[in-house]
């Protein structure tokens, strides 16, 4: 009888040491260790140029289906990966923040009902595992695919339902595409930047989509040039991920430790990795 209570007393332990948002029977793998067809790497750097964070912008087709994603490595050590499995009738969403050191961290899983547009949603975190549901009453989009849709569009404005992973809900936003891009410094280096990278002329040009949240406030503002994302902002007067090569995301994801797909940054979580 003693042996079965320290093995389970020895379980109990684990299970807090690694976290309830790291739980599961599903390791954790990034698109990036099943080479996807195309992806965009960008730095994103504090006021001083110190760097903040490496993100890289995935897309996989599977079975004639997009997979997309975003991973972003923070130097603390933090990752975030948020995949959208958009397949016809049931679309999901999951996001989750990984801390290098396996403690805490937070998943959050949304599944859309596509002729309902009901939203379930699983988050697992602090607290535990806690469903929810979002009710709906217009069509529900996912961030990364409505980017996506719009990588061709020149010029529109018009009013979205879109999961936000942020606030864990799905808010309606006014989403615009605007020729050209602001003349501020910041704005002006991140162009350059992007096109610089991507070969293309300093005359090449370039549009601004935002996504403005019912309260004003950015949800992303994305700066593109043809179906190129150049540059992204997460809120007004912040600081822009700029467009960097492949080679020097790879060099300095390696310098921090964190390489992207290793055997060493995979963990275990609850919410399943492959599509339905």
């Amino acid at each position: 009888m003693a042996r079965p209570l320290c093995i389970l007393f020895a379980l109990i332990l684990l299970t807090r040491w690694i976290g309830p948002a790291a739980t599961g029977d599903a390791g954790i793998v990034s698109l990036a260790a099943r080479s996807p067809e195309h992806t965009e790497t960008f730095l994103l750097e504090d006021a001083e140029g110190g760097a903040l964070a490496l993100i890289a912008w995935r897309r996989l087709t599977q079975d004639g289906e997009d997979l997309l994603e975003r991973e972003t490595l923070w130097r603390g050590g933090t990752r975030v990966l948020h995949d959208e499995h958009p397949q016809a009738g049931s679309p999901r969403l999951i996001w989750r923040e990984l801390p290098r050191e396996r403690r805490g961290g937070r998943s959050w899983m949304a599944d859309i009902d596509s002729e309902s547009n009901d939203v379930q949603t699983v988050h697992w975190g602090t607290s535990g595992k806690v469903h929810g549901h979002l009710v709906g009453d217009a069509t529900v989009h996912m961030p990364l695919a409505l980017i996506e849709d719009l990588r061709s569009a020149q010029g529109l404005t018009r009013r979205a339902r879109v999961l936000d992973p942020l606030t864990a809900s799905a808010d309606e936003m006014l989403i615009h595409v605007r020729p050209g891009a602001s003349p501020r410094q910041p704005v002006a280096e991140a162009r350059r930047a992007g096109l610089e990278v991507l070969g293309l002329p300093s005359d090449t040009r370039v549009r601004t989509v935002t996504f403005l949240r019912s309260d004003g406030s950015i949800a992303q503002r994305t700066l593109m040039a043809g179906d190129e994302v150049l540059a992204f902002q997460f809120q007004d007067g912040g600081a822009w991920a700029q467009r960097i090569d492949s080679q020097q995301w790879l060099h300095l994801s390696r310098h921090w430790g964190s390489e992207p797909g290793s055997d060493s940054e995979r963990l275990e979580s609850e919410p399943p990795v492959q599509p339905r």
